[in-house]
């Protein structure tokens, strides 16, 4: 049995069988496709602790734990307006309105936004920051066209 503890400052304590402590961070194994699945608990010498196949499959504490880490840890930015895509070189860059305000990001044009179970569209930029489209159909005709020979 083991136990996992959220503290203040963003970090998890993972406490084992043995009443080891360790701090440790979340690696998902399939971000896209599986996000309360298949979670590696790694140490800060990047060595897998623990791997945790569902997370339904824990204590509501250990669950409220991970969903705090979660939410203090993970910053999604929603996509609600596509402005501009531009390609040049490697690169395809974009600007957009999210619901945290204007940004822009940069994909190499080899990459491609994913499609979530829901629907969902999304992305990934250079520097591993995640944006998302709830639905496609939430987003003006303008922002569609644009993203249209991205997405199927």
């Amino acid at each position: 049995m083991f136990n996992i503890q959220f503290n203040n400052d963003g970090t998890l304590l993972f406490v084992g069988e043995e009443g080891k402590r360790e701090s440790v961070y979340i690696k998902r194994c399939f971000p896209w496709s599986g996000e309360n699945e298949f979670l590696s608990l790694k140490n800060f010498k990047d060595e897998e602790i623990h791997l945790i196949e569902n997370v339904k499959d824990l204590s509501i504490d250990d669950q409220r734990a991970l969903r705090d880490y979660f939410d203090f840890n993970e910053l999604k930015l929603e996509v609600r307006h596509v402005l501009e895509i531009n390609e040049n070189f490697e690169l395809r860059t974009f600007e957009v309105i999210t619901v945290q305000g204007k940004r822009t990001f940069q994909m190499k044009k080899e990459d491609y936004p994913s499609r979530g179970a829901n629907g969902e569209v999304f992305f990934e930029d250079l520097s591993g920051d995640l944006l998302f489209i709830k639905n496609l159909e939430s987003l003006d005709k303008d922002s569609r066209k644009k993203l249209s020979f991205l997405i199927d």
